[in-house]
């Protein structure tokens, strides 16, 4: 994964961001549709599956139907935990640990785009304080 992309600890924490809004998104779909313990269960299996997908007698399980989405959501988060690490193996914990948190600005707008959820005045207003945060952090 070192050779795919620039080793730079902003570019895994940026990756980080991206993979976790999507599991955060994915999530709430499968959870409604497949339900928590076969999401979870999906979640740690989504590690097998990258160990095994990089040995050439690898093999991968298949799902269809809502189990798909289930596996893009264990998918997304297994590459958030990744990106994570390779951002905090090199960065300042204190930039990298609450800047991944902003995961949580692309799951509510993705939430609200895709899903209709309401748009209120305190969901707006806790993003922005959230960004907010993140950016004061980094910046001390």
């Amino acid at each position: 994964m070192d050779s795919i992309i620039p080793a730079s600890w902003k570019t895994w924490m940026l990756l980080s961001i991206a993979a976790w809004g999507l599991w955060g998104f994915l999530g709430k779909i499968a959870l409604e549709r497949i339900g928590w313990g076969p999401a979870f269960a999906l979640l740690a299996l989504s590690d097998l599956l990258f160990l095994l997908a990089i040995k050439p007698q690898s093999f991968l399980l298949q799902f269809n139907g809502n189990y798909l989405i289930g596996t893009a959501m264990a998918v997304a988060g297994t590459l958030g935990g990744i990106f994570f690490y390779k951002a905090l193996e090199t960065g300042p914990a204190t930039v990298v640990i609450p800047g991944t948190a902003l995961y949580i600005v692309i799951a509510a707008v993705l939430a609200l785009i895709f899903l209709g959820e309401a748009l209120t005045w305190n969901r707006v207003m806790g993003l922005a304080f959230g960004v907010a945060a993140i950016y004061l952090l980094s910046r001390g």
